[in-house]
C-alpha cells in the first residue's frame, strides 16, 4: 500500500489535525495510507526525506514549524536530497513571486495556496500531479526566465566541462549516451542551461533521440534568442 507522509513540527501538527483526517479519508478511498512525522526540526524534516525511495510523496505546509516557516529554497533543498514528490501548502502572498518560481525550477509542481487546500484538492495532487504547463498558470510564472533568474545554479566551468564532455563524443550514439549521464544528475532548471548551450553540432546528432523539447525553453534554441545566464566566477 502506498503511504504518503506528512512532515510536520510537533507544535504545529494539531493545528492540521482536521485537514490530515480529512486526506486520510481521501486517501483510504484510494487504498492509500497516511503517515505523520512529528519533528522537532527541518533538519529532521530533511533526515526523513533522505531515508525515504526516490518515489516517495510527501505533504508538507510552508508552516509546519510554527514561526519559522519554510523559505522556497528551503522546500527546493529537500528535492535536491531526493528526488520525492512533494505538494506543500503555500501562502497566497506567494503568488507570481519568486518563491513560486524556486518551488518550479525545483521541480516542485503541486503546491498548492492555502485558501484552497482542501482534502479533496491535495489529494487529487498527491495522487495526479500537474503538468509544467498547467504548474506556472497556477503560480504565476509567466515565463521561464522567471524561473531562471531565481535559481541560477550552474557556474560557468561546470557547463563548460559538462559540454566538453558530451561533445567529445566519437559519433552520436555516445554523444547521446554522455548526454543521458549527465542529465541524470542535473535538476529540470540545470538540464534547460545545459540544453540551452550545447553546440549546434551537437544539437543535430541528439536533438531527436534526447527529448530536448522537454525542457521547454529550449524551444526557441536553434534561433539562438533567450540564453540562459550562468554564474561566473
Amino acid at each position: 500500500m502506498k503511504t504518503v507522509k506528512v512532515l510536520c513540527g510537533m507544535n504545529t501538527v494539531k493545528q492540521e489535525q482536521p485537514l490530515l483526517l480529512e486526506i486520510e479519508e481521501q486517501l483510504q478511498s484510494k487504498d492509500m495510507a497516511l503517515s505523520v512525522e512529528e519533528l522537532k526540526s527541518k533538519a529532521e524534516a530533511e533526515y526523513a526525506v533522505y531515508r525515504e525511495t526516490d518515489s516517495g510523496l510527501f505533504f508538507i505546509p510552508e508552516r509546519c514549524f510554527f514561526q519559522n516557516a519554510y523559505q522556497a529554497k528551503e522546500l527546493a533543498a529537500l528535492r535536491d536530497i531526493r528526488k520525492v514528490r512533494i505538494v506543500a501548502t503555500v501562502d497566497r502572498s506567494h503568488y507570481g513571486t519568486a518563491y513560486m518560481s524556486a518551488l518550479y525550477a525545483a521541480g516542485i509542481l503541486d503546491a498548492v495556496f492555502e485558501d484552497e487546500a482542501d482534502a479533496r484538492r491535495i489529494t487529487d495532487l498527491l495522487l495526479c500531479g500537474r503538468n509544467r504547463r498547467e504548474c506556472r498558470d497556477y503560480y504565476g510564472i509567466h515565463s521561464m526566465k522567471d524561473a531562471v533568474s531565481v535559481l541560477r545554479i550552474m557556474e560557468e566551468d561546470t557547463a563548460e566541462r559538462y559540454i566538453r564532455y558530451i561533445s567529445s563524443g566519437m559519433d552520436a550514439e555516445e554523444m547521446l549516451s554522455r548526454y543521458r549521464e549527465i542529465e541524470k544528475k542535473l535538476n529540470f532548471i540545470e538540464n534547460c542551461c545545459l540544453a540551452e548551450r550545447l553546440p549546434e553540432g551537437v544539437l543535430e546528432e541528439i536533438r531527436d533521440e534526447a527529448g530536448l523539447d522537454r525542457y521547454d525553453s529550449v524551444e526557441q534554441n536553434s534561433s539562438k534568442r533567450g540564453r540562459m545566464q550562468v554564474i561566473r566566477r
